[in-house]
């Protein structure tokens, strides 16, 4: 399995007006945009994120960490907030039989994985760079400009939907073991 990089500490959450030139939808577009790239910079590789606190229990979970929490919003505005920037597919399966361009011309895409209860996200590396870089970021984004439109993804295995690297890494800690066998791989097949 390839290892992400730890962060370097150097990513901050920024609120971006900015991406709405580039995300579309309302404020809550841009806002998630903004912090799905905050967690980009952190897991360039892919990442996965609750849409809401947990009704069971899941090892995998830790408090405040879904994006109802982290952002505040209702899972009706996440999915609202997520549509003009994300391709969704409702099963790693679907995910998997997408021929082409998996993210359908999108920023990021997202599938459900249901034997392990999580939604992984996987973000289009040289689509997203290209786009921020073309923006024009206020001096006060110029930490976020630097950070990701020139370093997301540049020395991961991942590049535009052509997946050769492994699952986003999970904390041991927080997975039990039989959970670990559901957690699929990405391959080279298209």
């Amino acid at each position: 399995m390839t290892k992400n990089k730890k962060s370097s500490g150097k990513f901050i959450k920024l609120f971006v007006p900015e991406l709405r030139q580039i995300a579309g939808g309302d404020e809550k577009t841009w806002l998630m945009m903004a912090q799905l790239e905050y967690w980009f910079g952190k897991k360039p590789d892919g990442l996965y994120k609750f849409k809401d606190k947990p009704k069971e229990p899941h090892k995998a979970y830790k408090d405040g960490d879904s994006w109802a929490e982290e952002m505040g919003f209702s899972t009706l505005k996440i999915d609202n907030a997520l549509k003009p920037i994300c391709t969704h597919y409702g099963t790693f399966g679907k995910y998997k039989e997408q021929k082409g361009d998996k993210f359908q011309g999108n920023y990021y895409l997202s599938y459900y994985h249901k034997p392990s209860h999580l939604t992984y996200y996987l973000r289009n590396h040289d689509v997203v760079n290209e786009k921020l870089a073309s923006i024009s970021l206020e001096e006060t984004s110029s930490i976020f400009r630097a950070k990701h439109s020139s370093q997301v993804g540049k020395e991961s295995n991942v590049s535009s939907g052509n997946w050769e690297s492994d699952v986003p890494e999970v904390e041991e800690s927080n997975v039990m073991e039989e959970e670990k066998s559901y957690i699929p791989e990405y391959d080279n097949q298209e």
